[in-house]
């Protein structure tokens, strides 16, 4: 079955579409935990985020105020075998390195980061806490996932109940990325 989850994701990288919303998948299966390990930990996932980020600080929305439309930016998450998160995010507004932790409980698995941003239209560094939760299924060759929990100020990406496939690749892709962002 594995080889067919990871082929699946393998499909669904390619394919990147939002399959539902709202409720649940008739026919889906919900993964096991051991198969939300195997799909998901030792990967790296990517993808985009719109909307404005979680946590702002004061000093944020001054500048955040300056933005016209939605803020969208360029994400990659490392989900390393020892329970760490590693990642990066960079935009046109800023750009940020992402330290924190996971954990599954059935077929979520739940992220809890710090945020270190660096905004590029002010010398304003912030730092920005984040959790979610993502719960795993398993419906026509194809893993998919959806948000089952968001924290209450995350905006528009949000959207709880909204099923996706994962863009997802073996082994650590962010380090390099993550240590130039940290370095500045």
């Amino acid at each position: 079955m594995i080889k067919h989850l990871m082929a699946g994701i393998a499909v669904a990288a390619l394919i990147g579409s939002t399959v539902s919303a709202a409720k649940p998948l008739a026919g889906a299966t919900p993964l096991t935990a051991d198969k939300v390990k195997q799909v998901f930990i030792g990967y790296t996932w990517s993808g985009t985020a719109s909307g404005m980020p979680t946590g702002w600080q004061p000093q944020e929305q001054a500048v955040a105020a300056q933005l016209k439309g939605k803020l969208v930016r360029q994400f990659r998450e490392y989900y390393a075998p020892n329970g760490s998160i590693m990642g990066w995010v960079s935009g046109s507004a800023f750009d940020g390195y992402i330290d924190g932790t996971w954990h599954i409980k059935g077929n979520e698995l739940c992220s809890s980061y710090i945020i270190h941003r660096k905004w590029k239209l002010a010398d304003v560094r912030a730092v920005g806490k984040s959790r979610w939760c993502y719960a795993f299924v398993f419906k026509n060759g194809s893993v998919l996932m959806t948000t089952t929990r968001a924290p209450a100020d995350a905006g528009a990406n949000s959207v709880i109940g909204r099923y996706s496939r994962p863009s997802l690749s073996r082994g650590n892709s962010v380090t390099a990325r993550y240590n130039s962002i940290r370095g500045r």
